[in-house]
C-alpha cells in the first residue's frame, strides 16, 4: 500500500497504470456455466459496466 501511495503522490502515470481496470476484462455473458445462481451479476460485471461507459474514472475502487 505504501508503494501505491508513493506512486499516487509522485508518479500519476504509474499510479494510473497500477490502479486502472485491465484492458482484457473477460466477457462473462459469453460463458455457459452448468448453473448460475446470480445471473444478474453478469449485467453488473466490470466488462458490462465498461461497455456501457459506467466505470468511474477507470480506477479500481
Amino acid at each position: 500500500m505504501r508503494i501505491i501511495d508513493i506512486c499516487q503522490k509522485n508518479d500519476p502515470e504509474l499510479f494510473a497504470s497500477l490502479m486502472s481496470y485491465p484492458d482484457d476484462i473477460p466477457e462473462l455473458s459469453a460463458l455457459t456455466p452448468p448453473s448460475n445462481s446470480r445471473p444478474d451479476g453478469i449485467d453488473r460485471s466490470y466488462y458490462a459496466r465498461r461497455a456501457s461507459g459506467s466505470l468511474s474514472n477507470g480506477f479500481i475502487v
